[in-house]
């Protein structure tokens, strides 16, 4: 395996199993049994490291998207084989943010990204209609990974009805 995928996969396992207050680059360095000065080359930082697993990151959630959610299995199969599982993720890199303003900058880029995306999937025209029902999505995930026995399929199932609802009023 390359090095630069090698430390892409360490940085992204240590920051759901250590968490970004431990995600130093020798530590990084460690888990991918590479050298840690390989950071700066392939890198130039432990934040350049940062955004480009930012930007595989979401890369992964905007790939393989259905044209629409027009059934609550369509977005329930999303959102569980995509924002559920990274929820954690989503955390740590806004840890990581508050001091690197690169990796913040490219933070809310790919949430703005992702919440058109969202919002066009389920036929949400109004900008404030798209981010309530992605924060709403990402809050799901987020308590799902807190609390397993959270019915994220049924509360994803209203979440749709009420928008579709409010699509077909408006």
């Amino acid at each position: 395996m390359a090095t630069r995928i090698k430390l892409l996969k360490a940085a992204r396992e240590c920051l759901l199993e250590k968490g970004s207050h431990a995600a130093s680059i020798k530590t990084i360095a460690k888990m991918a049994n590479v050298n840690h000065g390989l950071v700066h080359h392939y890198f130039g930082s432990k934040q350049g490291l940062f955004v480009e697993l930012l930007r595989l990151h979401f890369d992964t959630l905007l790939l393989d998207q259905p044209k629409d959610f027009e059934s609550d299995k369509e977005l329930n199969a999303y959102v569980l084989k995509k924002m559920v599982p990274n929820a954690r993720l989503f955390v740590e890199f806004r840890a990581l943010s508050y001091q690197m303003p690169d990796l913040a900058k490219e933070l809310a880029g790919n949430l703005r990204k992702l919440t058109m995306m969202i919002g066009a999937l389920m036929g949400i025209d109004d900008g404030a209609t798209r981010s309530l029902v992605t924060a709403a999505i990402f809050g799901l995930a987020m308590h799902s990974s807190i609390d397993p026995l959270m019915p994220v399929s049924d509360s994803l199932v209203e979440l749709h009805r009420i928008f579709k609802h409010r699509n077909l009023v408006e």
